[in-house]
């Protein structure tokens, strides 16, 4: 295997509270990120935390593991004072993506970017950069549907075009 090559070999392992047993599915790759962040219990409990807050959100629990995972590695990278690279970001957005989106390939702009809670020019300058690399297409939409808030939580682009939900054009 090649040094930048990933394992994406999904791994079961299973993780027990009270009577409850949980089964996880995730790439190998998944695996092996979350084990270099925290020790074999902090895993066990971020897991079952993770998994309760799936249970709570009504929301894919693998997809919320992965976007948990990947918070954790960024907030290492910044509190290591490392520079967030544009591929982490990127992955960062489609996690949120999956994880609000919950298997929907049309998903509102204005859940990703409250679910990222990054700050408005931000979440703009990250989402000028993925759409310009055509991971995604961002579309019009109805904005009566949606409240005031919800619209403003949307995109707007330099050219007054406001657009209402994303769809993934490719993987990254």
């Amino acid at each position: 295997m090649y040094e930048f090559e990933i394992d994406v070999t999904p791994k079961r392992r299973s993780f027990r509270k009270g009577q409850n047993v949980y089964s996880v599915v995730l790439e190998t790759a998944w695996w092996q990120t979350l084990e270099s962040l925290c020790s074999a219990d902090e895993l066990k409990s971020w897991i079952l935390e993770w998994l309760e807050d799936a249970i709570n959100r009504d929301c894919n629990r693998h997809s919320l593991i992965r976007f948990r995972i990947h918070q954790l590695c960024l907030e290492r990278m910044i509190n290591d004072s490392s520079p967030v690279q544009e591929q982490d970001r990127i992955q960062q957005f489609r996690a949120a993506y999956d994880l609000v989106g919950k298997g929907n390939n049309y998903v509102y702009i204005f859940k990703i970017r409250r679910e990222l809670g990054w700050p408005r020019n931000q979440f703009d300058e990250i989402f000028r950069e993925i759409l310009e690399h055509g991971y995604f297409a961002a579309h019009p939409g109805n904005p009566g549907a949606l409240s005031a808030d919800e619209v403003s939580d949307s995109y707007q682009d330099e050219f007054g075009d406001l657009y209402i939900t994303v769809s993934w054009r490719r993987n990254c």
